[in-house]
């Protein structure tokens, strides 16, 4: 399970609503890795293990950056000619196939689900209790469900794309 914490004196919907930006910037990170990883020569002539990913983030109040890096190749074996991987098979005994696309889809579809969870949380947080009181029989009501395109929306301050 994935979990984004916010280091911060204050306990409000304004920190969830950091680390939701935060969530959607890494989101959006993670997808353009996977893409570019896609249409790599390198991944593409390689068997990838125990590689990394380094997620940074640097939120302050009214701004957030963050940043991906692809770390540790230590165990990365380059393929013979003509061998050949797809990265986004289960690995089997005796091939080559490390599934690095498909851990990279399952980063990215757990980090938008962040997003999405402290999204709905830090409005839940800021609305007024009296608001909560009169909607708690259907919260969803008040929030509905938050689209990929809503999301895409949320003001980012100075959040990296």
């Amino acid at each position: 399970e994935l979990a984004l914490y916010v280091a911060s004196s204050r306990h409000d919907g304004c920190d969830l609503l950091a680390a939701s930006l935060v969530a959607q910037s890494f989101t959006r990170q993670i997808y353009q890795l996977y893409t570019a990883m896609q249409n790599s020569a390198f991944v593409e002539s390689h068997e990838v293990i125990g590689s990394s990913i380094l997620l940074v983030a640097d939120a302050q109040q009214g701004s957030c950056r963050t940043a991906i890096g692809w770390i540790d190749f230590a165990k990365t074996l380059s393929m013979e000619s003509g061998s050949q991987v797809h990265h986004n098979l289960p690995w089997t005994p005796g091939s080559h196939e490390d599934g690095i696309l498909i851990g990279m889809e399952k980063l990215a579809m757990s980090m938008a689900e962040v997003a999405k969870s402290t999204h709905k949380e830090a409005l839940m947080s800021m609305l007024p209790r009296a608001t909560l009181r009169a909607g708690a029989e259907n919260p969803a009501f008040l929030l509905g469900a938050i689209s990929s395109q809503e999301l895409d929306s949320l003001p980012r301050g100075a959040a990296a794309a």
